[in-house]
């Protein structure tokens, strides 16, 4: 799900602050849990960590999932000019404690 996400950002030349998981159980209840950074990045490892901290609260429940969702916000372009496929990754910055 993330690779999925990072490659359309990368494609589309934008970066992210804001990272949103939500869970859906059998029974349709419905959380959604958000983490904002105070940067903004289009780091793979930064979507994927943060992804599984925010996810994980729910999976440690002994309900049924039906749904697990993830998505960005806060976006950001990278370069106004920029040719597709062809962006810069940022330096890498440890994931901030929840």
């Amino acid at each position: 799900m993330a690779e999925e996400i990072h490659g359309e950002l990368i494609e589309c030349g934008f970066r992210f602050k804001t990272i949103t998981v939500r869970v859906r159980y059998e029974h349709f209840d419905t959380f959604t849990r958000a983490r904002s950074l105070s940067f903004s990045t289009n780091d793979l490892d930064i979507l994927r960590n943060n992804g599984k901290r925010l996810v994980d609260q729910f999976l440690r429940k002994k309900k049924k999932v039906r749904l697990v969702g993830l998505r960005v916000s806060a976006l950001s372009r990278v370069y106004s000019n920029a040719r597709r496929g062809q962006l810069p990754q940022t330096v890498p910055s440890p994931a901030a404690p929840l």
